[in-house]
């Protein structure tokens, strides 16, 4: 604008922008359209008050705000410093008009820069803005203070004033004008900040020449503005609506490892008292038969008491298997979160050491649950620790049978007892105030539901619900490291939730076509790819034709099962357990082997310290075997509850979450998990796990069943087995040998891979509709779950039903696992029920 002849002389305070390092969040109309460097200028406030430097703004804007009288900065660039003078510079002018007409928070553009991801706006930055926003309110500078400067043409910022304006509004509404049709012509850059007009009639000061910055292709552009990444947040302190991460089960609390430990320290003494006063009184207790009290009480009693002490430290490992990983993704160093997806929810074979921690060096807990194997030799120690010996009295070398505490079973005992005390020391102080990441139990399919429908991490599970290896899903898994936990998103920083997923990766977003929900496909903003997938499916996938090939495939869908319940091995079961019983039957009471007594091949003679070579063997070894047979069955009995929701989801006909999705078997303690599988129904695993507790037997019983006995008639020393003790184990015999044939897993238990890692798990769930259901959506405790879904819906007649099947996903393919039975929209999941005779038989 061109002033008149009024124009009136005066002081001129000319403010020059100055460009400024410090990188700042672009508006998203200039990050869009233009190729502006960042920029900062120094305006001298009248107040005199320091402002923060830098902060952030919200990338779009609906309304612009209204036209103030205050300093024109850009929020996102532009710092409040004290006025410096420049020579070379010509001083720009600032008109009234220009002011009103850029906005007090209009984004200043900046040099678009190839960034991997866009810095959020995190919470504690919203404060800080408005903090700065109220400095910039209060710095009042009238708008007589900068007067117009005659001859100078102020359009070139009015144009970029509305330039802002309305390209933030257009962006805001998904308008996008191109520059072909925008009707303001681009302003022309010049004097460094390449947006003013040459005024005609001013010779411009020579400039350096630079190279204008390559600006991004529009794909790559609109990907950054789209993407919303996690963050991962720490709950309020005190909050009841955002509970602390640091659940335990009640085996793994304070108290609970506290009891436990004082049980075993208290083992532990008595093992020294017994000790101490056998060698001083020269035994405990006179030696007056193998039966009666006396026997029950040194030969029986241990034992028992041992037997406790082994389900009870059962109880507290199945609870470590099972929030382990949990615990692991909840830690803040992805180095520790790594292979937590693979990690095993429950111990499947109880035989050997369990070494997986230790080899995933997770040294505190790996060492604890290592030392937990030596647990299985207590019972035979126990067995083996009291023994009659001939104990002399006098000098006339005159005594007496009496019971004694056999020396280096004791030692041994005292050494073991010291080893599992500090385990069970390990685990106390390990989950001692631990974030575990957890609010509840995760003991159900429906707990891990609620973990996945916020999920950023879900695209790498594609394809990998007919996988057969646990090593597919290594491979496929091995550069994750998901974290569980509350999160906030980019976008909206004041939205807090609980989910697993992946640490500054972009969210997923969906939309509705034909009234069905897909999820958006988001392109990489670098790499020219579609998606991570695509790097998978080439390695390891196959096309799409086979993959739906496989789906439908009874050999695919039912292939997978332990090795221990396959056909064949099942059958090498049933087939041992009969000769062997067969044997037994016949040794004690076809020949009387057993009650008349048999030679022993060992030396029966006893030592100083009161060992017996046969002694020890006879009452070690059985009880060992016995408690190899307890173990088998704990493994049996692991494997048919984690196996039974899927069961009842291989019906034709569906489950109901009760029984299905809301089964917490996993969870249960030995004679809770009998009842509750009585009460709904599911007699296999009542039976399977009835006789795992009851199996605890056969090591108390074989540990006292054999004694040397001295016979008159036949004037030797014989190794004779106690009447009342080998009928009782005759007929536990014959009970466990029998089940073995009830340990048949059927063909609903069969799937296309193992679920003992929550990759596994997650594998039948990444695509279920079920993720979109508000009934794990936000869910509070475990309480609000469970009556979310046994709560009737109005709008259906029954309650819903749930399948294990082929069923359409949310992404609009099909896909294999669990999803409601019949869905709204008319669809169904397809339950395939195979073909007579693969694999197993349905009984």
């Amino acid at each position: 604008m061109n002033n008149d002849g009024r124009a009136r002389m005066g002081s001129v305070l000319a403010v020059f922008p100055q460009i400024s390092k410090t990188p700042s969040a672009k508006s998203v109309a200039a990050s869009n359209d233009y190729s502006y460097p960042d920029y900062a200028s120094g305006i001298s406030s009248l107040s005199g008050r320091a402002t923060p430097s830098r902060w952030a703004t919200p990338p779009t804007r609906w309304k612009s705000p209204a036209a103030t009288s205050d300093a024109v900065q850009s929020e996102a660039t532009i710092s409040i410093n004290p006025p410096r003078s420049v020579k070379k510079a010509p001083a720009r002018p600032q008109t009234p008009l220009a002011m009103a007409c850029i906005p007090e928070s209009s984004d200043i553009p900046s040099p678009p820069q190839v960034l991997p991801e866009i810095a959020p706006v995190a919470p504690p930055q919203l404060a800080h803005m408005r903090s700065v926003s109220q400095v910039r309110r209060n710095s009042h500078i009238p708008s007589r203070s900068i007067s117009q400067t005659p001859g100078v043409d102020d359009s070139p910022y009015i144009r970029f004033a509305l330039d802002q304006l309305t390209r933030d509004q257009e962006v805001a509404s998904g308008n996008r004008v191109s520059d072909s049709t925008y009707s303001v012509k681009r302003i022309i850059p010049d004097e460094g900040l390449r947006y003013l007009t040459n005024p005609e009639g001013v010779a411009p000061e020579p400039q350096p020449q630079k190279s204008p910055p390559t600006p991004l292709p529009e794909s790559k552009t609109a990907a950054l503005q789209d993407s919303d990444l996690l963050i991962p947040l720490s709950p309020p302190v005190g909050s009841l609506r955002y509970p602390s991460l640091t659940f335990v089960p009640a085996a793994l609390r304070t108290i609970s490892l506290v009891l436990l430990l004082l049980f075993y320290s208290s083992m532990l003494a008595a093992t020294i008292a017994g000790f101490v006063l056998s060698r001083r009184n020269g035994g405990l207790l006179d030696y007056i038969g193998h039966e009666g009290g006396r026997y029950f009480l040194l030969r029986f009693l241990p034992q028992m008491i041992g037997a406790f002490a082994i389900i009870w430290l059962l109880v507290v490992e199945r609870a470590i298997y099972r929030i382990l990983p949990f615990t692991y993704m909840a830690s803040s160093h992805a180095e520790s979160r790594s292979k937590a997806l693979m990690m095993p929810l429950f111990p499947s074979n109880l035989l050997l050491p369990r070494l997986h921690a230790l080899r995933d060096r997770r040294y505190p807990i790996g060492i604890a649950i290592a030392l937990f194997w030596l647990n299985m030799f207590i019972l035979p120690l126990q067995a083996a620790l009291f023994q009659p010996r001939y104990v002399v009295r006098n000098e006339a070398a005159v005594g007496s049978w009496r019971w004694t505490v056999v020396e280096p079973v004791a030692i041994t005992l005292f050494i073991l007892y010291s080893i599992l005390a500090i385990a069970i020391s390990i685990v106390l102080v390990f989950f001692q105030g631990r974030v575990t990441g957890l609010k509840w139990d995760p003991t159900s399919i429906a707990d891990l539901l609620t973990l996945l429908p916020r999920s950023n991490s879900l695209e790498n599970y594609q394809k990998s619900e007919t996988f057969q290896h646990k090593s597919q899903f290594k491979t496929r898994l091995r550069l994750r490291s998901d974290r569980i936990g509350y999160w906030s998103t980019a976008q909206r920083p004041l939205e807090i939730f609980y989910a697993i997923g992946e640490e500054g990766a972009k969210t997923h977003r969906y939309s509705i076509h034909h009234g069905k929900l897909s999820e958006k496909k988001q392109s990489h903003v670098f790499g020219g790819q579609t998606g991570i997938n695509n790097i998978f499916s080439a390695r390891m996938g196959s096309s799409v034709e086979s993959l739906r090939a496989n789906l439908y495939s009874p050999f695919v869908r039912y292939r997978s099962v332990r090795w221990f319940l396959q056909d064949t091995y099942v059958v090498a079961w049933i087939v041992i357990a009969m000769v062997f019983l067969l044997a037994f039957l016949i040794a004690g009471f076809v020949n009387r082997t057993l009650q008349r007594g048999f030679s022993s091949l060992l030396p029966i003679s006893q030592d100083s310290n009161g060992a017996s070579p046969a002694g020890f063997f006879f009452a070690f070894f059985p009880s060992l075997l016995g408690v190899g047979l307890f173990l088998v069955w704990q493994s049996i009995d692991a494997e048919f509850r984690a196996l039974q929701p899927y069961a009842s989801l291989s019906s034709p006909q569906g489950a109901s979450a009760e029984d299905s999705l809301l089964l917490s078997y996993g969870a249960s303690l030995p004679i809770e998990i009998t009842v509750r599988s009585f009460i709904a129904g599911h007699y296999k695993v009542t039976w399977i796990s009835l006789i795992s507790i009851l199996s605890i037997t056969l090591p108390i019983i074989a540990g006292g069943l054999f004694q040397p006995i001295f016979l008159a008639d036949e004037n030797e020393v014989r190794i004779v087995a106690q009447a009342p003790a080998l009928f009782a184990l005759t007929a536990f015999l014959v009970i466990f040998a029998l089940s073995f044939m009830t340990i048949w897993p059927t063909r609903k238990r069969y799937l296309p891979h193992g679920i003992n890692s929550l990759a596994e798990s997650i594998s039948f769930l990444f695509q279920s509709s079920l993720l979109n259901d508000t009934n794990f959506r936000e869910v509070r405790s475990k309480a609000d779950l469970v009556t979310r879904l046994l709560s009737p819906i109005r709008s259906e007649d029954q309650k819903p039903k749930y399948a294990f099947g082929v069923y359409r996903g949310r992404d609009g393919m099909d896909h294999l696992g669990i999803d409601r039975l019949y869905r709204r929209d008319g669809s169904e999941t397809l339950v395939l029920t195979g073909f007579p005779g693969f694999p197993g038989f349905s009984f």
